[in-house]
């Protein structure tokens, strides 16, 4: 699939009936379209929506990220999507995979 131009992509993100990314990375020379979410929640919102992963681990520092467990191919370009948030004691998250 040949890839679509970095301002047809703005314009894709920008129409997505999903939360704004608080940040977009373009790396038109590797094609790497990179989005920085608010939160947890958005970014396993877009992550579902193109077909990634919705999983999370927590690291050493005790907070949560988005796995990026499985490639995201949308247009023709990579896309890696940030979020993060402390784990804490969060409901809907299974405790023992914070230990």
């Amino acid at each position: 699939m040949s890839r679509k131009n970095p301002r047809s992509m703005l314009g894709l993100i920008a129409v997505a009936d999903l939360p704004m990314p608080t940040g977009i990375r373009i790396m038109a020379g590797e094609g790497i379209l990179a989005l920085t979410c608010q939160s947890l929640a958005d970014g396993m919102a877009w992550s579902a929506r193109l077909g990634g992963s919705t999983s999370t681990y927590v690291n050493s520092n005790g907070n949560r990220y988005l796995a990026a467990d499985r490639r995201i191919d949308w247009h023709g370009w990579s896309v890696h999507i940030h979020a993060h948030e402390p784990a804490g004691d969060q409901p809907g998250h299974d405790q023992e995979a914070i230990r």
